[in-house]
């Protein structure tokens, strides 16, 4: 039963960004993505963004949001209150969503992301197999292995 409500929430995750971001994104809009990661990754921005990782950490800072709107976040283990809108999760096999302003920083291996709006996003790896991202619809490359900023959305 519990594995059916996981799968459930999950399918509702990923259902409800789709139909929202449908309506409400305009064109000139920046995305990223990221497939495989491991490393670090960090977005500022406006929009949206949805994803998951094997095993790590995720900071969420959503104090520029909707008041009584809070980050969907399944799977954590863990969690640390860092402010009245930022919080710390830890654990395997999280999963997270969040629309409107926010800076997220993931440290973690297996991340999958999408990230939608305008904002900048930093990443960077230390592992042999660091995984891909794609800015913009562009092709996927290879993680860096030095810190790299992007710039999503018209520079």
């Amino acid at each position: 039963m519990k594995r059916l409500l996981r799968i459930a929430a999950l399918a509702f995750m990923l259902a409800v960004p789709s139909a929202a971001f449908a309506d409400t994104l305009a064109p000139g809009n920046g995305s990223l993505v990221v497939k495989d990661g491991s490393g670090m990754v960090s977005v500022d921005a406006h929009g949206g963004i949805i994803g998951r990782f094997d095993q790590g950490q995720i900071t969420i800072d959503w104090s520029g949001g909707a008041p009584g709107k809070v980050p969907i976040i399944v799977g954590a283990e863990r969690t640390r209150p860092l402010g009245a809108h930022k919080v710390l999760y830890y654990g395997a096999d999280v999963h997270f969503y969040w629309g409107g302003s926010y800076r997220v920083r993931i440290v973690a291996i297996g991340i999958s992301l999408s990230a939608v709006g305008n904002g900048s996003a930093t990443l960077s790896s230390e592992y042999s197999d660091p995984g891909f991202y794609r800015v913009d619809g562009g092709p996927l490359k290879p993680f860096p292995n030095a810190s790299l900023k992007l710039t999503l959305g018209p520079d």
